[in-house]
Formats: structure tokens, C-alpha cells, sequence
């Protein structure tokens, strides 16, 4: 099982080198993705910053994070219906086809409240993929330092 944050190119590399470990999502990292899409538009940020009910239907959205994974598509459908206006589709939207679609990046069984009573925790909590990453590569740089030294070695003697 390991936690790690939403780039599709790490759960391929991870899934890659461990096929049969488990990926969650990190609650942060969900956090921030969803809040950066937010900032990259003038209006949704204008919207949510004033707290307008564009703003507060935004929010809303961030309690999907702490449903059982089969109540997410629900409730999200629930939050749409009562969406106060276009604008706030533009953020619904990103959310339709990163996290809830079925064919999506990030479904949510990787990142939505486990039932068993285990919620998802910040990638903090637990140790960063990136710094088991980072060790792997620099033990496998450093071996093939290695091997390349010792066969550089050995073809001078020939």
C-alpha cells in the first residue's frame, strides 16, 4: 500500500516497479489540485475568495473526500443538481473527468473515506513516495557507478 499524490506518472511508475501494491490518494494533494484549478481561473477564484454561493458550492465539493467511495458519484450528481450557475461547471467539470467518470484519471477508491474506518491520510503522516523513490534510484546509480568503473577498469587491463 502506498500514499502518494495525484500525477498519473507516478501511480504508472509505482504500479510499474510494485504491481500488486495498492495506491491512495493523498487528502493534501487532492486538496490542491482541486484548489489550484480554482486559482487558474479569474472568475472561479474571484468567486471563491468572496464567498459568493458560486464560492460556497465550490466547497462543497471538498466533502466529497470524506464519503465511502461508492457515495462519491451520488453525491457529486446531488451537488450538480443544485449548482447555482455556469461558472460554477467549469469546476464541476474538472472534477466530472479527473475523479468521478468511470474511465478517469483518479477514480475514487484512491482517494474517497475508506469504510473500514481508515481515512486517508496527508502524505506527510506517512513516509513520501518521492524520498523511497529518490533512495531506489540513488542505490541503482550508485551501483551502475560501479559496474561501469569496474569494467572501465578491467579494459584498461586488456
Amino acid at each position: 500500500m502506498i500514499n502518494a499524490d495525484f500525477k498519473k506518472a507516478a501511480h504508472n511508475t509505482i504500479l510499474k516497479i510494485f504491481p500488486k501494491c495498492k495506491i491512495f490518494g493523498c487528502t493534501f494533494h487532492l486538496e490542491q489540485n482541486w484548489f489550484k484549478q480554482i486559482q487558474q481561473n479569474k472568475i472561479l477564484k474571484s468567486e471563491y475568495l468572496k464567498d459568493s454561493e458560486i464560492g460556497k458550492r465550490m466547497k462543497y465539493f471538498y466533502g466529497l473526500n470524506y464519503l465511502p467511495p461508492n457515495e462519491v458519484s451520488d453525491d457529486f450528481t446531488g451537488l450538480m443538481a443544485r449548482a447555482p450557475g455556469v461558472v460554477s461547471f467549469i469546476f464541476s467539470d474538472y472534477i466530472l473527468e479527473n475523479y468521478i467518470n468511470s474511465n478517469n484519471n483518479f477514480p475514487s477508491i484512491l482517494w474517497a473515506y475508506k469504510l473500514n474506518g481508515n481515512p486517508r491520510r496527508r502524505i506527510a503522516q506517512k513516509v513520501s513516495i518521492n524520498i523511497i523513490i529518490a533512495n531506489f534510484i540513488y542505490r541503482i546509480h550508485t551501483l551502475i557507478k560501479s559496474l561501469i568503473y569496474s569494467y572501465k577498469s578491467k579494459v584498461k587491463q586488456i
